[in-house]
Formats: C-alpha cells, sequence, structure tokens
C-alpha cells in the first residue's frame, strides 16, 4: 500500500496518480471497443481505490466516466 505524504509532494502524487489510473482505464476501454463485453475500465478503478485510497478511487472513475461517456464511440451516455 503507497503511503502518500500530506505536503504538497502527496498533493502532486495524488494528482499524477488520479491522472494516470484515468488515461490508463480511458485508454483501455478504447483499445478493446471492438470485443464485445470486455472492459477493464471497472478492474482498474476497483484497483485504484483499492491499492491507494477510496478518494483516488472516487476521482477516477467520476473523471473515468466523464470521459468516456462524453467522448463514447457509440454516442454520449448522459445522465437520466
Amino acid at each position: 500500500m503507497w503511503m502518500l505524504q500530506r505536503n504538497n509532494k502527496g498533493i502532486s502524487q495524488r494528482v499524477s496518480l488520479i491522472a494516470l489510473f484515468t488515461a490508463l482505464s480511458v485508454s483501455t476501454n478504447y483499445l478493446l471497443f471492438p470485443l464485445p463485453n470486455v472492459a477493464l475500465m471497472d478492474a482498474i478503478v476497483f484497483s485504484s481505490a483499492a491499492v491507494i485510497d477510496l478518494y483516488v478511487g472516487l476521482s477516477v472513475a467520476i473523471l473515468s466516466w466523464l470521459v468516456y461517456g462524453v467522448f463514447n464511440p457509440l454516442g454520449g451516455s448522459y445522465m437520466v
């Protein structure tokens, strides 16, 4: 388990990890789009929450949904 400090260095590490996991989850969704019912996005979001902490996992989930929900190859999926 990664221990992030609560100073400015810890904040920059946390932001970079959120960006890294978000990019990884969205890019795997786009790469695996031709394969039906294969998505690693959920596993990546879950692992980011389990390995780092819940705040990072929630941030990755929200940002991944915003990016993939708006720029989806099948069209946008907006909240009802």
